[in-house]
């Protein structure tokens, strides 16, 4: 794909096992992790690979950074972490997309619903892809990425007319694709 290219990866699933943390300081729990650890294999086996990383301070967020950003080794991608994306609405998260520099041509948003899902239908543009369209209508889950292909030059100038949602995809999905491989490969011996 040419162009320019937005990520926008909802946190993995959190735990609420201690009541005692607050919202911003509660961790993954273990599907959270395995899903984190899943879209960073997706994002490198799909040629996602972000220029630049723009993640909430919350714990959650952080951490799915960075169970995600073990898939790339050591070419893992630069990351920018900010409070002001921990439950941003979505005119925010806009405008910091906005402030990225132009160099940057696929940018990847880990961040909170319910910002990243009304961003992301806000961003779906006039002619999405109908199955993306479709599962990100069911449900913006845990660990959901949602990819969209950007049409202007300059993030500055981001609008919901000049993108378009390419793929959505869900650690579901993905976990279902892993056992219709591995059904079918002990098949085939």
């Amino acid at each position: 794909m040419k162009g320019k290219q937005l990520l926008l990866l909802r946190h993995a699933k959190s735990s609420w096992h201690d009541s005692s943390l607050s919202d911003h300081d509660r961790p993954l729990n273990r599907r959270g992790r395995r899903a984190a650890i899943q879209m960073g294999q997706y994002l490198v086996e799909s040629a996602l690979i972000p220029d630049l990383v723009l993640c909430s301070t919350a714990l959650r967020a952080r951490a799915t950074w960075d169970l995600a950003a073990r898939a790339f080794g050591k070419q893992a991608p630069p990351a920018a972490f900010s409070r002001d994306l921990y439950h941003a609405a979505p005119s925010e998260l806009l405008l910091r997309i906005q402030m990225v520099e132009d160099e940057v041509q696929r940018l990847l948003l880990v961040g909170h619903n319910p910002g990243m899902e009304l961003l992301a239908q806000r961003l779906m543009g006039t002619d999405p892809d109908e199955d993306a369209i479709e599962n990100m209508e069911i449900k913006y889950p845990t660990a959901g990425l949602a990819c969209f292909q950007v049409t202007m030059a300059s993030w500055e100038n981001l609008q919901p007319d000049g993108t378009r949602l390419v793929t959505f995809i869900t650690p579901a999905e993905l976990e279902q694709r892993s056992s219709q491989f591995g059904s079918r490969s002990s098949e085939t011996v």
